[in-house]
């Protein structure tokens, strides 16, 4: 679900979550956090959490604001949904921008990205698979006489015949912007 730097940093997150204890002050609605080492830890350095959590479950509100500031959700939220044996995350908690599904709200200059655009339809795409290819058949031509003849007469007949059907423009071209 997520994009693969989010899932990266998602992973890191829940491996830190096994660093704290949590204890049930209101059943279902408050918790407080506690990293496991908090007396070896500097006196600078928060230790303990408070986890709201609201919506029958389905959002948890911690005072470190990772998921406000950032939009993933803590370590914090995330030890305290394992201890209530949460088998997924609350859908309020994941964030269309860190899905793979994030593309498709894009503004209309970058609309070739979205996730729903095929990639044949993209311009970028279009471009790249026929440049690659012209540049194997520049190297398969620059093998031998032999080759380059053949590849060169392929190419010539190649242009001629797509004239025509390269003649209606889509607009999405490379070439014409």
């Amino acid at each position: 679900m997520y994009t693969r730097k989010m899932f990266e940093i998602f992973g890191g997150l829940l491996y830190e979550s096994g660093s704290y204890d949590v204890e049930e002050i209101i059943p279902k609605q408050k918790y407080i956090v506690t990293h496991v080492k908090a007396e070896k830890r500097e006196k600078w350095f928060k230790c303990r959490y408070e986890v709201n959590v609201s919506d029958n479950l389905g959002y948890f509100s911690c005072i470190c604001g990772l998921f406000e500031h950032m939009g993933m959700v803590c370590c914090h939220s995330l030890q305290v949904m394992n201890v209530l044996r949460l088998k997924e995350i609350p859908p309020r908690h994941i964030l269309k921008r860190w899905s793979i599904h994030g593309r498709d709200n894009l503004p209309d200059h970058l609309k070739h990205y979205q996730q729903d655009m095929g990639p044949p339809d993209a311009p970028i795409y279009r471009h790249s698979a026929l440049y690659i290819t012209a540049l194997e058949v520049v190297k398969m031509g620059d093998r031998n006489l032999e080759s380059y003849k053949f590849m060169l007469d392929g190419l010539v007949d190649l242009r001629e015949r797509g004239a025509e059907i390269s003649a209606p423009n889509d607009g999405l071209g490379i070439a014409e912007r």
